[in-house]
């Protein structure tokens, strides 16, 4: 029996939620008991980056930092994040709030949307061009999102 649940819907115009699949979503409820505790968790979908995009950033990016550095991409690739992104706190709760671990950890590209991947690559342009004196290494002439 699954323990998780994972539905998607959306919002009606009488500002009401829609949810898809509702005859899976009516049996996996049936097969739970009377009384289970459940999480519910509604977050609003978010339109990520496209393929042409996330290509763009490969062979525009990071292949022509890698090149001009000699280090190899996935190298430059987390040598982007760490820099041009913000690092995120994990915490580890007890049920009462109490933090009883916590650690920074990496950031991720794969979950910026548009707008978002195209102002890291912004970020990536001006530190490149500031930092090497003008020198062309990147494909920033280019529409990323």
């Amino acid at each position: 029996m699954a323990d998780t649940l994972v539905l998607t819907g959306c919002v009606t115009d009488q500002r009401k939620l829609k949810v898809r699949m509702r005859r899976e979503v009516s049996q996996q409820l049936a097969r739970w008991k009377p009384g289970t505790e459940l999480t519910v968790t509604i977050e609003r979908k978010r339109a990520t980056r496209s393929l042409l995009a996330n290509s763009l950033y490969w062979v525009g990016y990071v292949k022509p930092f890698s090149d001009y550095t000699g280090y190899p991409p996935d190298a430059c690739h987390e040598f982007f994040k760490r820099k041009f992104l913000p690092t995120q706190r994990f915490l580890v709760q007890d049920g009462d709030g109490v933090v009883l671990d916590e650690m920074e950890i990496a950031p991720t590209t794969t979950t910026l949307n548009n707008v978002e991947f195209s102002e890291y690559l912004m970020r990536i342009t001006d530190w490149t061009a500031d930092t090497f004196h003008g020198a062309v290494i990147v494909g920033s002439n280019q529409e990323a999102a």
